[in-house]
């Protein structure tokens, strides 16, 4: 995953190292682990902060929500399986606000 930058600041930089840091020491059920940081050099010369985080085979929960919606994708989603979705967003969550850690890409969708 790329930070999303065009042209990131040095200060920005070290706002997604600093960052990074401390999500290399979360440990949750339902928090993703960080494997690693690494930054790339753009062909323009500019730096391109990335997180290396574990495979998953559809993606981030929204993009396995939209397979699941096609013929490719996994079967018909249970309600009981959503609401599990939601408790376990929810107690992810919980884990990362009590580590004063705020989540930045949560969306509803």
């Amino acid at each position: 995953k790329t930070m999303k930058l065009d042209n990131s600041s040095q200060r920005e930089i070290e706002e997604f190292l600093s960052e990074a840091a401390c999500m290399k020491d979360f440990s949750h059920p339902n928090v993703i682990r960080l494997l690693g940081v690494c930054i790339e050099m753009s062909s323009q010369g500019i730096p391109k902060p990335m997180v290396i985080l574990p495979f998953m085979k559809y993606g981030d929960l929204h993009t396995y929500l939209l397979y699941s919606r096609l013929e490719t994708g996994p079967k018909h989603i249970p309600l009981q399986t959503l609401l599990k979705f939601m408790v376990d967003i929810a107690l992810g969550m919980e884990y990362l606000s009590n580590r004063n850690f705020l989540h930045r890409d949560l969306a509803a969708r």
